[in-house]
């Protein structure tokens, strides 16, 4: 519309760029504020558990869910998470999030009915994160997942073989 050339767009941008850099290097302008990737994912992580916890509240005896989050905080540690570095950085947080609190219930027992309540406070479905949990569990067996072996040796294995259907049937 005005005769510019995509080469003098891109000569302006870069003579702009350099001028800023220039002003921030000698503190005429405030440096921009950037988050992190790492400080995305931590803040996402921790509305992900505010969001379980809220549903688990008065789902769960405290001290039940004091258990749950025991296992859910050790193998979230063991996993390097919240981290862009981690063996499982390119899955969403809130899916790591849901099924390391889903293999933590399972692992307690207490799995039966909440599938689809936990799969919803993290806004997924509860089929995804069996799925996912799964995939973790072939990760694990295959030994690509080292940390994640805690949510996998619970004595309510058998359990595992029911479907999302049986879950949400359960959850009615």
């Amino acid at each position: 519309k005005y005769g510019i050339s995509k080469e003098q767009l891109i000569n302006a941008k870069k003579t702009i760029s350099n001028h800023y850099k220039a002003r921030v290097s000698m503190e005429w302008a405030p440096a921009p504020q950037r988050i992190r990737l790492v400080a995305k994912r931590a803040d996402a992580l921790d509305s992900a558990v505010e969001n379980m916890v809220h549903a688990f509240s008065h789902r769960l005896a405290e001290s039940d869910l004091d258990k749950v989050l025991d296992i859910f905080w050790k193998v979230l540690s063991e996993l390097k998470e919240p981290s862009v570095d981690g063996p499982v950085a390119n899955v969403p947080i809130n899916m790591v999030a849901a099924c390391v609190f889903y293999g933590a219930l399972k692992q307690l027992g207490l799995h039966r009915g909440n599938l689809n309540r936990l799969a919803g406070a993290v806004a997924l479905s509860g089929a995804g994160v069996k799925s996912r949990l799964e995939h973790f569990r072939n990760m694990v067996e295959a030994g690509a997942l080292p940390g994640a072996e805690a949510l996998f040796s619970s004595s309510d294995d058998g359990a595992e073989k029911g479907s999302a259907a049986d879950e949400e049937a359960a959850e009615d």
